[in-house]
C-alpha cells in the first residue's frame, strides 16, 4: 500500500474507532468469565495489579466495538459491481472538481468578475456585503479539498480492489463468519489464545472457551443469539470447523 493510501486508511480507522465507542470493564469482564467457565485460560493481566487491567480491558473492548463497526462496512463492499461504481463515482467528483478549479485559476475576465462584481449579501442577520475575493478563494480552498479528499479515498479502494477487494457470500451463515474471523484474531491476539483449543465440533451443541467468547460477545453487543447450526456452519466458513467434522 502506498504512503498516502495508508495514512487515508489510518484517518479512515481513527473516526471508525471513534465513533465505535468501547465496551466497558463490567462487559469486559463477563466475556472473560465465559470463557474461564468453559475452560479457557484468560491471561492474569487482566485481572491485576488493578490499574493495569483496566488498561488491558480497554484495549480488548475497544477491538471488540471495533470489530462490530466494521461489519456494515464488510457488508457494503461484498459486490465488485458496488466496489468499481465508487470509485467510478469519486473520480468523477475528483475530475469535476480539478476542471473548475481550472476555469476559476484560467479565465481572468471570469476572476476578476467572481472577485469584484456585485459580492453577494451576508445571510439574514448580518449586515454588509461580503468580500468577493475571500468567497472565490473560500470556493476554491472547498474544490481543492473535496479534490484531494475524492483522490485519497478512490486509491485507497483502488489498492484494496488490487489486494483482492471484500468479496464474499453474504447469506446468514457467511455474513456471522466474516465477524467470527475477527472475532478468532482478537480472541488470539488480546486473549493469548488458541481457538481451535477445546472446540466441540458438534453439529447441534458447539462448545469450547472461543465458542463461549462469541456467544458472550453477541450477548454484550445485543445481537440475537445464533441458532447452533448457524453457529456451527459460520465457524466451518471461517474456516475453524472442517466440513467432516460434523457429528
Amino acid at each position: 500500500m502506498t504512503g498516502r493510501a495508508a495514512l487515508a486508511l489510518e484517518d479512515w480507522l481513527a473516526e471508525l474507532v471513534k465513533q465505535a465507542g468501547e465496551w466497558d470493564y463490567e462487559q469486559v469482564g463477563y466475556l472473560l468469565a465465559q470463557v474461564q467457565e468453559d475452560g479457557g485460560a484468560v491471561p492474569s493481566r487482566y485481572f491485576f495489579p488493578a490499574e493495569a487491567a483496566r488498561t488491558e480491558r480497554t484495549r480488548l473492548g475497544r477491538a471488540l466495538a471495533l470489530a462490530f463497526a466494521m461489519e456494515p462496512v464488510d457488508e457494503e463492499f461484498e459486490s465488485d459491481m458496488r466496489w468499481e461504481r465508487r470509485i467510478e463515482r469519486l473520480w468523477s467528483i475528483e475530475t469535476k472538481a480539478n476542471s473548475i478549479l481550472d476555469d476559476m485559476g484560467n479565465d481572468p475576465i471570469l476572476r476578476l468578475m467572481a472577485t469584484t462584481v456585485a459580492p453577494d449579501r451576508r445571510t439574514s442577520g448580518d449586515e454588509g456585503d461580503c468580500d468577493g475575493s475571500s468567497l472565490f478563494e473560500s470556493l476554491k480552498s472547498s474544490l481543492q479539498l473535496v479534490a484531494r479528499r475524492a483522490s485519497s479515498a478512490r486509491k485507497l479502494l483502488e489498492e484494496f480492489g488490487r489486494a483482492g477487494g471484500f468479496e464474499m457470500d453474504m447469506d446468514g451463515p457467511s455474513k456471522q463468519s466474516t465477524l467470527i474471523q475477527s472475532l478468532d484474531s482478537i480472541y488470539e491476539e488480546y486473549l493469548d489464545g488458541d481457538p481451535l483449543s477445546g472446540i466441540v465440533k458438534t453439529y447441534n451443541k458447539p462448545g469450547g472457551p472461543f465458542v463461549a467468547f462469541v456467544r458472550a460477545v453477541y450477548h454484550v453487543a445485543m445481537r440475537p443469539e445464533m441458532s447452533d447450526a448457524t453457529l456451527y456452519k459460520a465457524l466451518q466458513r471461517a474456516g475453524l470447523i472442517g466440513q467432516t467434522d460434523k457429528a
